[in-house]
């Protein structure tokens, strides 16, 4: 009894960590696309992920070239099934993966067409993501089409100093 117990548990903290760490892959249809570098995927046991592409990272909503990102990934996968090889979760409880549909990888898609940086903080090896984007900027397409487009991580970066410097300012201490 004892043994079965502990085997039983072993077998699930294997299961965990492998989810947290990665190696495993999720196959489903993607039933929402948030903005273009996040979107749900839904197994068929009913199970639903939020998905943030992996080496990746796309203009935010209210960002230059924000809607038009999330436009080309809605074009890409929405009600289409994807593969998700799965390499962890980020501070948000989101899984992080590379997402293909049939054989194409989207995280590399969406840099390849201007529409996401290639987030070289989080995937510095990633050799194919550093030449789709050095070529989508050469050619200037998409987000590239700018002179000098804000990074996503810059751009909420000064959006949270900016709300700081509101919240103090309308301080008034008479």
């Amino acid at each position: 009894m004892r043994s079965g117990l502990f085997t039983t548990l072993f077998a699930l903290l294997m299961c965990l960590c492998l989810h947290a760490a990665g190696g495993e892959t999720l196959t489903g249809k993607c039933i929402a696309v948030s903005d273009g570098d996040t979107a749900t995927v839904q197994t068929v046991d009913g199970q639903k992920y939020i998905i943030r592409f992996n080496g990746i990272d796309a203009p935010e909503k209210e960002q230059a070239y924000g809607p038009e990102s999330k436009e080309k990934l809605t074009r890409l996968i929405l009600g289409k099934q994807v593969r998700v090889k799965v390499e962890g979760t980020d501070h948000y409880k989101r899984t992080l993966g590379q997402v293909y549909q049939g054989k194409k990888r989207i995280n590399k898609t969406m840099v390849a067409a201007g529409c996401a940086w290639h987030y070289a903080h989080y995937a510095p090896n990633d050799k194919e993501l550093a030449a789709a984007q050095r070529k989508a900027r050469g050619s200037r397409l998409g987000l590239w089409k700018e002179h000098q487009p804000t990074p996503p991580w810059q751009w909420r970066q000064s959006r949270r100093q900016e709300n700081k410097k509101k919240k103090n300012s309308s301080f008034w201490p008479f």
